[in-house]
């Protein structure tokens, strides 16, 4: 079975075609926002305003933008940072990370640093000229005949109602053993609502050694969830609330 999709360098094939806009500072993504206004088939990504409070937190984010990249939904990439070359205070978050896994991705791409072009509105200017080169490019590529073991599918909850568990979930679930069956990806987010029913996923796991794979992440979330005061000890100032709700 196919699907008409567009396929990547890396093997992969997406659905859509859009060019990302990504910066990679947080200053600079009313620069991200406005030129997405400006264009069509463009998608840009808001980078926390916090960048994360640990180096667990950053890498989470940073591997995030780079996921993005890499996602085949994305035909083109415009970058944006503040300074080349002049790395960070937070080394997983620097410019030069993401200049280089946007460069493997073989995607058309274009960079723009705020002090190669002399501030923000020429910024603006440059990122939106830039944008529509991409534009461009990426408005060559076709769709084609795509192998479904080419596709990647995720999904997340859109709210539960009264039918989700009777219509909705298994609908989507017999969708995601179609796409299995066929070589593809699926792959689903708010893991810890599977919490009481990983006895019934883990049954259709490959082999044991992946079930136990599994299992593993969500034995160690409900440890987590069972001790939040002493987790979040080192990174909220809340803890003093905390403690008396959740003793440690």
């Amino acid at each position: 079975m196919d699907f008409y999709g567009y396929m990547r360098p890396n093997g992969k094939a997406g659905a859509r075609n859009y060019v990302l806009l990504l910066p990679v500072n947080r200053s600079l993504n009313f620069i991200a926002s406005n030129v997405e206004r400006m264009t069509r088939n463009t998608r840009h990504f808001e980078i926390p305003a916090e960048t994360g409070r640990t180096e667990v937190d950053r890498e989470v984010i940073a591997r995030t933008l780079i996921g993005l990249m890499n996602n085949a939904n994305v035909g083109g990439i415009v970058l944006l940072a503040v300074k080349s070359g002049a790395g960070s205070a937070y080394k997983n978050m620097c410019a030069e990370r993401f200049e280089e896994e946007a460069r493997k991705t073989g995607k058309p791409l274009r960079i723009v640093y705020l002090t190669n072009v002399g501030g923000s509105y020429n910024m603006l200017g440059e990122t939106l000229r830039l944008t529509r080169e991409v534009l461009l490019e990426v408005s060559d590529f076709r769709r084609e005949n795509c192998p479904l073991s080419a596709l990647t599918l995720g999904v997340k909850c859109g709210t539960s109602d009264a039918t989700s568990g009777i219509a909705g979930n298994p609908c989507v679930g017999a969708a995601f053993d179609q796409l299995i069956r066929a070589g593809g990806t699926a792959f689903f987010s708010e893991t810890t609502e599977i919490i009481g029913a990983e006895d019934l996923v883990a049954k259709r796991a490959v082999n044991e050694s992946v079930a136990k794979k599994f299992f593993l992440p969500l034995d160690i979330g409900k440890i987590k969830l069972k001790r939040p005061a002493k987790i979040f000890a080192k990174s909220t100032p809340y803890l003093p609330i905390l403690q008396p709700a959740f003793p440690v």
